[in-house]
């Protein structure tokens, strides 16, 4: 059995503001069931988190320092195409959404939203009603 296999799956935000970073997990907490939440504050973070056990689903900010969400996407859809990716922005240019769908990501919500919104998109993306 390969490490990654023995971890329990997890789902993994990935936000560079530590604040946010709490909020989502306290919003989420309820929402994940058996999966553990998982927080990183950048890519290269999350990719070795993939590494390391199932993730079937990442949340991720657009824009961060280093490596952006579209990076991200473009590296774990290589690697891990089955991970579903929610991408989260306050950038309200149409080309960004557009350009986040085409690299794989699943859902895209635009700051401010509602938080229910993102319990639902949680919820349909780990298989759940």
């Amino acid at each position: 059995m390969s490490e990654a296999s023995a971890r329990p799956p997890a789902v993994v935000l990935v936000e560079d503001e530590p604040a946010i970073l709490m909020i989502l997990r306290r919003v989420l907490r309820d929402v994940v069931g058996s999966h553990d939440i998982i927080l990183v504050e950048g890519g290269a973070e999350a990719l070795e988190q993939l590494a390391l056990r199932p993730v079937p689903v990442l949340i991720t900010d657009y824009r961060m320092p280093g490596m952006d969400g579209m990076q991200l996407t473009r590296a774990i859809k290589a690697a891990w195409p089955a991970t579903r990716i929610i991408m989260i922005t306050a950038d309200l240019a149409a080309d960004v959404q557009v350009l986040a769908l085409a690299a794989g990501v699943a859902y895209f919500l635009v700051k401010p939203f509602p938080v229910e919104d993102l319990r639902r998109i949680v919820r349909s993306a780990l298989g759940e009603p």
